[in-house]
């Protein structure tokens, strides 16, 4: 009990050290449910931007944002046909990051595939790119670029 429930439910008498606690209101949780929140329309054309992706083989973009609705809705993830050709694509795309050195885009793309082909990814050898990864983090943290460093950490 707070300080004034204390001299609300009893004006005289002793305090008590328990009596002197701060008094918090419960803090109210998430009110974001997916499922009510993101219209027919508006997973329509967040397949259709899929598509798009597909279509100009921009697998980067297109491995982020079916991550992310993966995430949002699982029990949807046989409309997004992830098929050998979007496997090979993004993987096409993981091996150009290795190639570049990026590890910045390499850790995301990769994260994208474990999440999307959690099956597939034995074969990827990432172990390989861990130093170069890491390397790139330590990077970020030098030059104080936090965002991407949040973002690969």
């Amino acid at each position: 009990m707070g300080i004034r429930k204390h001299f609300e439910k009893k004006p005289e008498g002793d305090l008590k050290l328990q009596d002197m606690s701060l008094e918090q209101e419960k803090a109210e949780g998430l009110k974001f449910d997916s499922e009510t929140e993101i219209s027919k329309t508006d997973w329509q054309r967040m397949k259709d931007l899929l598509e798009g992706y597909r279509q100009n083989n921009q697998w980067w973009l297109f491995a982020i944002q079916v991550m992310n609705l993966k995430i949002l809705f699982p029990d949807r993830v046989s409309e997004f046909d992830l098929n050998d050709s979007a496997w090979q694509g993004m993987k096409k795309q993981l091996e150009s990051y290795r190639q570049h050195n990026n590890g910045y885009a390499f850790a995301n793309q990769a994260t994208s595939l474990k999440i999307l082909f959690p099956d597939r990814t034995a074969g990827l050898d990432l172990d390989s790119s861990w130093q170069k990864m890491k390397n790139s983090l330590e990077g970020d943290r030098q030059n104080n670029q936090w965002w991407v460093f949040a973002d690969q950490a």
